[in-house]
């Protein structure tokens, strides 16, 4: 959208409706004209602007203000984009550092379009923002634009459109890739290049492209100036930053004025980067940001955020009006105006007023209406003057008779609080899960929209960012401050509930599926109930594969005695009658710990409250058993034998179903705690008491086996550990085809036994016994427990415990086909397959040295599977046909799906190779199916990654097929050739070897690309970076003149690693090379110069700089006169450099030509002092004034040259 014409149309566009848009218009069409140099249409388009100023139409340039803080590289790129999209004729770019150490202010002083504040000391976003304001021209509108951000064409210019859309506006925000505020685009970003095209695409002309705003975030906020007059500048008490945005647009609101989302302005942002390095230096970004919220409150004298979560949303949604329409809206309990704001926003044209007693609150909504604070508000209003009146109370009827009068006849009142729920959901909210709370939201969403509901969040502590996420899910948002005590907060939710029924849910769970959830209301079957149980699917990987499914009591009939009890693991009470179990599930990955301390830690964290509630409540055992759970999840083995024993001594005597369930859990936790102290006799001695009391259930039976199978298992009693394997087993097999299992597993076992028959500890416990019985040479048990195993796991985790010993069977006892079906099911899983090959391969090494006959079983065995694609596998068959005597032919395959399939295959083991060579395999014709890109990986794997020692074997069979023109052995012997050119030990310069190493890859790669990409200016980025290097070594050895081949050979260095070392040593030796500098003032004098320098430049010994130097005339009197800098001026091919960046003491170069008298006594001109004719002899070796007559002559430059080497020859 850059073509002048487009803006030209849109200022006709905005002619009849808005002067100052047309105005900003033209203004754009200027700078686009003025970068496409189309010098009549400036004319032009200045000539339209003129006549609109003349009629009193103005509107201000822009003061860009960017804060800098230890962020070159992203400053870098900003700066290079506010150049590239804002016009620096008419704008003001103030650059503010606030005492960075990365070299960001060197690099800010040598920009000459920017207006630079140096701070000395860290005066945060506030203050850095302020500072760069007083620094501004006066009347400029201010830009505050963060340094790690990327200004596209016309993000600015489409704000400063919507600052002037209204004189009532008073600020205007960006939409972003990454922000708060939802102000960012939900979109899967690919790569930076995909924002920038995206928002490229954004920054077009909309229809509707304005959303109002209680509040922008200010990483790109356009401010008018003269609002900002009103409203003062940022506040610095909210150093180092966050929440000054939010400070500033409430004041603007406060003060009358719109703060306004421009949803056709699109900024890149990478964010926070100054905030990182604050938290490099230790300064949490979280407790910034919670004490600065802490003084925003202080300094409101209220809580903003949930008046900012307060709109009226449902009753909005039930104004039926077209957008464009005009009517009236009355809101009573209108607080700072989150309502109204919503409502300017969908209905642009709406007449609002609003209601408001707190006085406190009322003065933010002035902006969007008449703001009434009077308690007796009917004083002020109109008889029927509204079409609709809002409000949310549950006291309806008298609400409605008090402001009737006011309502047009045929106006409507709308209660947003509406009839009430079927069903109350709330959660519990601390912003930590950002992620897994949106899921949350959104499945809560296919409950809400088919029932009845409300949702109440309980806020625990969420960021700005959630806080506005979960503002626009819920009905009612709770503000709650941690106290440590679950029960407390989720009692504080409960309390604004009023639905029939109530339900709970975490922030890091999501419904899968809720048809049968919602049917369990919309059929009127919770009527039959008081309490219903959900499944909570827990997740013990982050992959979602291993997990046990669990009952949770999560919804009830809502009643005065309804609450939570418990500080941590609280549960609802009273839970009365039968129990509905509901099939619908939630994920929940808060077991999913990315590392054991994590476990460990939460753990820990609720050992100390758990021990609390059961000194108050000693005889509630349901802590007890929690604290067990704990325990074990710690591993504190001595403290949980001491619960047990304690427990079970309480417990002894009684005899009731719920209490014998509970008892497994201290059962079960004496012999685990057994086991974990290594005391398996202690263990076995325990498992046989326990074992004989006749009021256990199947589930305690069932983990008292497990436990003690481990315990046999250890002590390596085979026997026994096979007995009770056997015995667990028939009670799984009893149990595992029963109709819902998962509910008989939840009412029958306790918190730690209830998962005996998980598919992990099957899994284990059929590990054991088989395992058992290879141990005393028995394969019985493997071929009746095998299949048992199959269909516990889809992942072959069930395998992992049984592999090795599978193999050692296989390794041991006598052949048995079945082996080889057993052996396939484990390696059509690659972990487990190369589980299994690394067994074989250390087997297949003790049997080198043992001569025990072990590779042989497993050649047979293994050499027969389909399953598992890894070298030793193949290699075992290949071995297997090799000596079974398999037909040449099928030999060839194994061999060529052996090098196919491998990712390295010159890595294979060097008896592969020698197979094929004796069985006369067609290597070559193998070698040339291997995808080409496949091939150049591995070849460059193999020589990147291995020395001259290890490839040479390689390299000598590769020999054979050296007159071989397939692409893909020319391409290993342009590697071969590249590793022994980057592993030369001698100096190069731009040696023939390296030229011709050149010039053939040049010739290779020509094969593959197209001709167009080897000449487009800049190479293209598709070429690959030898090649790349390639042709700029060429270009560089091609090069007559020192200034461009050294310049080439530069641009070499970083496109190809491996050739950086001698690119160093060639620009070392251009480096030690004569250096000539030319030191001139006046481009006119160059003419003079150029032979000499043309003769400097082209000699294969010499090296020259040009220097330009600013000057000032001489008046009469000799005062001076006008400056002049005339770099500009010199030709391109001398490559001028710039005399601030060149220091002549440390470069001493040993000639310095210079063309003019360069002192006081020079009449015409003045240098700066330090190039004076006496301060540069003590920097050089010569120097040699060139009088412009004698270089006229033909051939002088060769001839001073000469005669200026001969000199240096002599000194």
């Amino acid at each position: 959208m850059n073509k002048v014409t487009v803006f030209i149309s849109l200022s006709n566009s905005y002619a009849l409706k808005n002067k100052y848009q047309e105005l900003i218009c033209l203004y754009q069409a200027r700078f686009i004209a003025s970068q496409q140099s189309d010098l009549q249409m400036v004319k032009s388009i200045e000539e339209q602007a003129a006549a609109l100023e003349s009629e009193g139409i103005h509107v201000p340039a822009t003061s860009v203000i960017i804060l800098s803080y230890n962020t070159l590289k992203f400053t870098k790129q900003c700066l290079e984009s506010v150049k590239n999209t804002v016009d620096l004729d008419r704008n003001q770019i103030v650059v503010v550092d606030n005492a960075s150490t990365d070299g960001s202010v060197e690099y800010l002083r040598s920009l000459d379009w920017i207006t630079l504040i140096e701070n000395h000391e860290n005066r945060g976003f506030p203050g850095g923002c302020n500072d760069g304001i007083k620094n501004a021209s006066p009347d400029n509108d201010i830009y505050l634009l963060n340094s790690d951000t990327i200004l596209l064409p016309n993000s600015l210019f489409w704000l400063k459109t919507g600052l002037y859309e209204s004189d009532k506006t008073g600020s205007t925000g960006s939409v972003t890739n990454y922000a708060s505020a939802n102000q960012m685009i939900e979109r899967k970003w690919k790569s930076v290049d995909d924002v920038i095209s995206f928002g490229t695409k954004t920054n077009v002309p909309m229809d509707r492209p304005y959303e109002y705003r209680m509040y922008l975030i200010g990483f790109s906020l356009l401010l008018k100036r003269t609002v900002l007059n009103q409203t003062g500048l940022l506040d610095e008490r909210f150093n180092p930053g966050n929440s000054e945005d939010l400070d500033i647009c409430f004041r603007i609101g406060q003060n009358g004025f719109f703060n306004v989302l421009c949803r056709n302005s699109f900024v890149v942002h990478f964010g926070s980067r100054s905030f990182a390095e604050l938290q490099k230096n230790g300064r949490s970004f979280g407790n910034i940001l919670k004490r600065n919220n802490e003084k925003l409150v202080r300094k409101m004298q209220f809580d903003p955020w949930p008046e900012l979560c307060s709109a009226k949303n449902w009753a909005l949604s039930k104004i039926k009006e077209d957008e464009n329409s005009a009517f009236s809206v009355l809101e009573l309990g209108c607080g700072i105006g989150s309502s109204a704001c919503r409502l300017k926003t969908l209905f642009p044209k709406a007449e609002y007023t609003g209601i408001e007693l707190d006085e406190l609150k009322a003065p933010y909504a002035r902006a969007f209406g008449n703001i009434i604070t009077d308690k007796n508000p009917e004083n002020k209003l109109k008889e029927n003057t509204f079409d609709y009146i809002i409000f949310s109370s549950d006291k309806e009827e008298k609400i409605t008779s008090r402001f009737a009068p006011y309502l047009k006849s045929n106006g409507q009142f709308i209660n947003n609080i509406g009839g009430k729920p079927v069903l109350s959901i709330s959660m519990l909210c601390n912003g930590k899960h950002k992620t897994e709370t949106k899921k949350t939201l959104e499945s809560l969403k296919t409950i809400i929209s088919r029932i009845p509901s409300e949702l109440i969040i309980v806020d625990t502590g969420c960021d700005d960012e959630m806080k506005e996420i979960i503002g626009k899910y819920a009905d009612k948002v709770v503000p709650f401050k941690w106290c440590d005590d679950f029960a407390k907060a989720r009692n504080a939710g409960l309390k604004q509930c009023s639905g029939e029924w109530f339900m709970f849910i975490d922030d890091d769970e999501w419904f899968e599926n809720t048809d049968e959830l919602v049917s369990f209301f919309t059929s009127g079957e919770y009527k039959k109930y008081y309490q219903a149980s959900y499944i909570i699917r827990n997740y013990f990987d982050t992959a979602g594969k291993d997990y046990d499914d669990f009952w949770g009591a999560r919804l009830c009939k809502l009643t005065d005695e309804t609450h939570f009890t418990g500080i941590i693991h609280e549960y609802i009470t009273p839970l009365i009658g039968e129990c509905k179990m509901i099939h619908s599930f939630v994920h929940h990955y808060g077991y999913a710990y990315t590392n054991k301390e994590e476990h460990l830690a939460k753990a820990r964290r609720n050992i100390k409250p758990l021990l609390r509630m059961i000194k108050e409540n000693p005889g509630d055992i349901h802590w007890r058993s929690q604290l067990a759970q704990e325990y074990i999840a710690v591993r504190d083995s001595s403290k949980l034998l001491d619960l047990c024993d304690k427990t079970l001594k309480m417990l002894d005597g009684i005899d009731n179903p719920e209490i014998n369930r509970l008892r497994g859990d201290f059962y079960f936790g004496k012999v685990w705690a057994d086991n974990e102290l290594f005391d398996y006799d202690q263990t076995i001695e325990d498992f046989n008491v326990y074992r004989k009391d006749r009021r256990n259930n199947d589930i305690c039976n069932a983990s008292l086996y497990f436990s003690a199978v481990f315990a046999f298992f250890k002590k390596k009693d085979f026997k026994h550990a096979i007995n009770y394997s056997h015995r667990y087993m028939e009670l799984y097999l009893a149990w595992k085809d029963l109709p819902d299992l998962s509910e008989k597993l939840n009412s029958n076992g306790s918190l730690t036994t209830r998962d005996v028959f998980n598919s992990r500890k099957v899994a284990q416990l059929i590990a054991f016994l088989i395992c058992s019985g290879i141990e005393i040479g028995e394969a019985d048990d493997l071929h009746r427990y095998f299949k048992y195993l199959k269909n516990l796991k889809k992942d072959g985790s069930q395998y992992r415990f049984i592999a090795g010993k599978l193999i050692d069977a296989i390794a041991e006892l006598p052949y048995d086909e079945r082996f080889i079906g057993y052996a396939d099911e484990l390696l059509s899983y690659p972990d487990i397959a190369s589980q299994c090959s690394d067994h074989a391969k250390e087997l297949e090494e003790s049997d080198k040295k043992e001569k025990n006959g072990k590779t042989a079983k497993l050649i047979r065995v293994l050499g027969q599977t389909a399953n598992g694609r890894n070298y030793y596998l193949d290699y075992l068959r290949l071995r297997y046909e090799a000596e079974y005597g398999a037909d040449e032919k099928r030999l060839y395959d194994r061999f060529r799906a052996l090098v196919l399939m491998t990712n390295d295959f010159f890595n294979l083991d060097d008896s592969i190779w020698q197979i094929a060579l004796e069985k006369g395999l067609d290597i070559a014709a193998v070698l040339k199916q291997v995808p080409l890109k496949k091939w150049c990986h591995v070849v460059n794997t193999y020589f990147d990654k291995h020395d001259e020692e290890r490839v040479l074997p390689v390299r000598k069979m590769m020999a054979a097929f050296s007159d071989d023109c397939d692409i893909r052995f020319r391409f290993f012997r342009l590697k071969s050739k590249e590793k022994e050119i980057a592993d030369h030990k001698d100096d190069f310069e731009i040696s023939d070897e390296l030229l011709k190493y050149s010039k053939a890859c040049v010739d290779y790669y020509k094969n593959i690309y197209s001709k167009e990409q080897f000449e487009s200016e800049p190479l293209s980025s598709m070429l690959p970076p030898q090649c790349q290097f390639a042709l700029n070594f060429l270009k560089a050895g091609e090069e007559k003149s020192s200034v461009k081949r050294e310049s080439l050979l530069c641009d070499c260095l970083g496109i190809y690693e491996p050739f950086d070392k001698i690119v160093l040593q060639c620009i070392e030796r251009e480096k030690k090379k004569h250096l000539f500098i030319f030191l001139v003032c006046k481009a006119s004098q160059w003419e003079s110069l150029d032979s000499l320098w043309e003769a400097c430049d082209t000699d294969p010994d010499s090296r020259t700089m040009v220097i330009p130097i600013p000057y000032y005339d001489k008046n009469q009197d000799g005062t001076l006169g006008e400056y002049h800098f005339e770099r500009d001026g010199f030709p391109k091919k001398c490559m001028a450099s710039y005399f601030a960046d060149v220091d002549l003491k440390a470069l001493h170069p040993d000639v310095i030509f210079i063309a003019d008298q360069m002192d006081e006594s020079n009449p015409d001109a003045a240098v700066p002092a330090e190039y004076y004719s006496n301060v540069l002899s003590g920097l050089t070796k010569m120097l040699i004034l060139v009088p412009p007559l004698v270089m006229k002559k033909p051939g002088t430059g060769d001839r001073v040259l000469a005669q200026v080497k001969e000199q240096l020859k002599q000194m």
